[in-house]
Order: structure tokens, then C-alpha cells, then sequence
């Protein structure tokens, strides 16, 4: 069946919103009677038909709820330095379907892009999109904009272990990965011309991990998903 995103699945009939109704009936040309799966992005899915659809808008008859538990594992937040153009959608529906579970948007020394509301918003409509696709019951969450210090800050305040990406780091590689296992965990990644020493130093200061790929300088968005993918196989 396919699946629609709505923030509220309470009552017996619920709403799509503009987008959804678009996509449900411009895009998918559904009729009033058409099976469907909603997800919240709370962890929360419901079953039910299309009750009413206009030229813009789309209701849909409940029939059954199913509340999932978060997956066992670890909890990842992914802190990167923002790609220009397209590659930052990319990297939010990548990170989406393997399981991140939230992304900070990080401003660095080198920071060439800083993302505005409105391309954050453009963002979160693309982590739904993404959710919808790869059938996850929960949305991975978009910060606002953060500094390195923020985030270390954060980490230290919430236990999570801290990795960073950086190229050439000496003495690490996938043993660093595959030996350590933590419950929730932040992965660093930095601009195009990569992190100061200074970042470097500060992260390694606040007991982060270096990782980087041997032989080759990966781009932001390919580093990202790379070491996520690696971090998340130790669930």
C-alpha cells in the first residue's frame, strides 16, 4: 500500500496535508475507497482508506494503529558541514534510509554554505520523502545550524561518544569502528577543506575518535555515509 506522512493519526478521520494530498492525488491519482499506510514519524503507523478527496486535499477513514519501538542499537546524530547545491538532499535521504537518527547542519572554520530556514525546510521534506520510501516509522530530526563547541557540548552532556573524520589520522581505520559499540554516538564531519588542526584538537580534547578512509579524500556527502553505514553495522 502506499505510505503518507501526517503528524497527527488521532480520530476516527484524519487530514493529509498540501504536499500529501498532492502526492496521493496529482501523483499517485488515488480514489476515495484506495487502501493506504500512514506513519507519524513518531514511531506511530496507521492502516485506512481514502474517505474524501478534493482537487487539493485528501482524508482518510482510520481502521488500525500500530505504535513500533525504537530499534535496539545505536543512536546516531550525524554533525556535518553542509555541501553545496543538491548534494545536501542527497545526503539527508541517504542518511534517512540506513537510520540516523538526527542531523546537525555544522558551521566550521571553513564552512563555505550556511544553510538558511528555508533550505532546512526543503530538507525536511525530503527526510519525509525518504521516510516514506524506505518504509522507516520514524523521521530523522533536522537541527538548526550548530557550532563545533555546541555540539561537543551536547555529546558530553548526553554520554554519546564522539567521532570525527579526518584524513590521514594516524593509527585508525575500521579497527576503531569495529572495536567500539557505543548505545548512542555523534559522527563529525567537516567542510571541503577539511577541519583546522584546531577542530581537530578541540574534538580530540573532548575524547573523540579519528577515523578516516585510507588512500582516498572522500567528499562530505560520500564520508558521511560511509562512516555511518559503519558506525550503524556495529548494531
Amino acid at each position: 500500500m502506499h505510505r503518507f506522512f501526517c503528524e497527527e493519526l488521532d480520530g476516527e478521520v484524519v487530514s493529509l496535508d498540501r504536499s500529501e494530498s498532492h502526492h496521493a492525488i496529482n501523483v499517485l491519482r488515488l480514489n476515495v475507497g484506495d487502501p493506504v499506510v500512514l506513519f507519524d514519524g513518531c514511531g506511530t503507523t496507521a492502516e485506512g482508506t481514502i474517505a474524501r478527496r478534493t482537487r487539493s486535499a485528501c482524508d482518510v477513514q482510520m481502521s488500525s494503529r500500530t505504535r513500533h519501538d525504537r530499534p535496539h542499537g545505536l543512536r546516531l546524530t550525524v554533525a556535518s558541514a553542509v555541501p553545496k547545491g543538491d548534494r545536501l538532499r542527497f545526503l539527508a535521504e541517504k542518511l534517512t534510509e540506513i537510520g540516523v537518527d538526527r542531523f546537525v547542519p555544522l558551521n566550521t572554520s571553513r564552512s563555505v554554505v550556511d544553510p538558511r530556514q528555508a533550505k532546512l525546510q526543503k530538507l525536511a521534506a525530503a527526510v519525509v520523502a525518504a521516510t516514506r520510501q524506505c518504509e522507516r516509522p520514524w523521521l530523522m530530526s533536522i537541527d538548526g545550524p550548530s557550532t563545533l563547541t555546541s555540539v561537543l557540548n551536547d555529546a558530553r552532556s548526553t554520554d554519546a561518544r564522539v567521532f570525527i573524520a579526518h584524513p590521514a589520522a594516524p593509527g585508525t581505520g575500521r579497527e576503531a569502528v569495529i572495536e567500539d559499540a557505543p548505545d548512542s554516538a555523534v559522527l563529525l564531519i567537516g567542510p571541503e577543506g577539511g577541519f583546522t588542526d584546531d577542530e581537530v584538537s578541540l574534538a580530540k580534547d573532548s575524547g573523540a575518535v579519528l577515523l578516516d578512509w585510507p588512500g582516498s579524500i572522500l567528499r562530505i556527502e560520500t564520508a558521511a555515509i560511509v562512516f555511518a553505514s559503519r558506525l550503524l553495522d556495529r548494531r
